[in-house]
């Protein structure tokens, strides 16, 4: 019954905790078969990219052609951002394809525990993104991230860091005319 042993650690917890008005196990097993389906749909995904000799992995900050010496940062704090809009990675493009589905199998036991978190209404901390024009790199919140598009959502809380080049800058603050 629990092919998964997370599963099993969070029925003990669960009942331990005296927490058992709804059977946990559904929400468990949605949370795990959420996973499963993820991961074939990034399977195929995969397949399909190199059948057409596209490329499948996430953007990578490092790629992005940006003199560092003249990178302005700022802060806008915590805003909605589009998850569709979400397409690199500061540290982890090796781990999720450009539609954040998980590449690593040692990820499901992690990827489980938010999605059970997410069905329960947890609450979350924003993830933390950088945004380099109309597109936003993952610092921190990976998972998070993978787990709101697998529910369809459109949208996630994010601690945004703006990085603009001198010449962006200088492009911004011209006068017309």
């Amino acid at each position: 019954m629990f092919e998964n042993p997370f599963l099993f650690k969070y029925m003990c917890d669960e009942f331990a905790d005296g927490n058992h008005q709804y059977p946990p196990i559904r929400k468990m097993q949605k949370a795990d078969d959420l996973f499963r389906k993820v991961w074939l749909k990034g399977n195929f995904y995969r397949w399909w990219c190199r059948l057409l000799g596209r490329k499948y992995h996430l953007l990578h900050l490092l790629d992005q052609k940006l003199d560092h010496k003249s990178v302005c940062r700022h802060s806008c704090g915590i805003m909605p951002v589009p998850l569709n809009q979400i397409k690199g990675s500061e540290n982890r493009s090796a781990d999720f394809d450009a539609r954040f589905y998980p590449l690593k199998s040692e990820d499901q036991e992690r990827w489980v525990e938010i999605a059970l978190l997410k069905l329960k209404n947890a609450n979350f901390e924003a993830v933390n993104l950088i945004q380099i024009e109309d597109v936003y790199f993952v610092r921190d919140g990976h998972h998070r991230v993978s787990v709101a598009r697998a529910l369809g959502e459109q949208y996630i809380d994010a601690e945004v860091t703006v990085w603009q080049t001198n010449n962006r800058l200088e492009e911004a603050h011209r006068l017309p005319g």
